[in-house]
């Protein structure tokens, strides 16, 4: 099935993958350039949301398709990146050092690494340099918000067959609720737990997946597409640029990235599209 190219969800994914790299590389000034991956979090509620109620509602919708083109997309750059990374560590690495790599590789192509390196030391702690696949966390928590959402809109599109409103209503609640979960955890010293998990985490797929849905007032004048656009950078930058790692992430912190990706989104909906192949779009 063919779908609208957004051009400039691949200048916000650009945005995104800069401020991480730039993060790890410690470009100057670049403090919190690890928000790229809330950003892509929100590009992913977007894409995937849109794309499941678009099949369900056209009556194409397959959960076996779905989660093939999920396995397409992701898996062979996946495996041929832990094959590169293996390589070296047969030579560089000690024994004892090999053997936690490999557990660590278990997990990864398992979707189990954010369960993995949360029982070892925080994503900004100092030993955390010493895992060359920590940052596969985050691919994990993608995979399994992939496991549940799809079921979740499934039934609501498909059996309970709720409204535009209801279902913006539902999809709000749940990241309430997501969000509540992950500022309790953060007040009660847990934020490895709030950093790791996929429930306190799901919220910023819903803000995403709250912006595919339908009845969301679109922006038709370009000048305020443009004002839209502007205050979206202006809140993407000020998390880049001035958040610095440490336990107090994510929880409040979260939210500026976040809201700025969906405002980003939210901004070009209204924008004439082109039709490209559906790889452009998916997540």
């Amino acid at each position: 099935m063919n779908s609208a190219y957004r051009e400039d969800i691949d200048w916000l994914r650009a945005i995104a993958v800069l401020a991480v790299v730039a993060f790890h590389f410690e470009a100057p000034a670049v403090f919190g350039g690890f928000v790229g991956v809330d950003i892509f979090f929100v590009i992913s509620g977007y894409l995937i949301t849109g794309i499941i109620q678009s099949e369900v509602q056209g009556g194409t919708f397959s959960f076996a398709r779905f989660y093939e083109r999920r396995a397409r997309r992701l898996l062979p750059a996946l495996y041929v990146m832990v094959a590169l990374t293996a390589i070296p560590s047969l030579h560089y690495l000690l024994s004892s050092e090999r053997l936690e790599f490999f557990r660590s590789v278990a997990a990864v192509v398992t979707f189990t690494s954010n369960f993995f390196f949360w029982l070892q030391s925080g994503y900004f702690d100092h030993a955390a340099v010493e895992k060359p696949l920590l940052h596969t966390w985050s691919l994990a928590v993608e995979e399994q918000f992939y496991l549940a959402l799809p079921v979740v809109l499934w039934v609501m599109l498909r059996f309970v067959r709720i409204g535009r409103i209801p279902l913006a209503v539902a999809l709000g609640a749940m990241a309430l609720v997501s969000f509540a979960l992950c500022l309790w955890l953060m007040h009660t010293e847990r934020s490895a737990n709030a950093f790791f998990m996929s429930p306190p985490r799901a919220w910023e797929f819903l803000i995403g997946g709250l912006v595919a849905t339908p009845g969301l007032p679109v922006l038709r004048n370009a000048r305020a597409q443009q004002i839209a656009r502007g205050i979206a950078l202006v809140l993407l930058a000020i998390p880049i640029f001035s958040l610095r790692p440490g336990p107090g992430f994510p929880g409040v912190n979260a939210l500026l990235p976040c809201i700025g990706a969906a405002v980003f989104i939210w901004s070009g909906i209204g924008v004439a599209t082109q039709i490209r192949s559906p790889i452009r779009t998916t997540a």
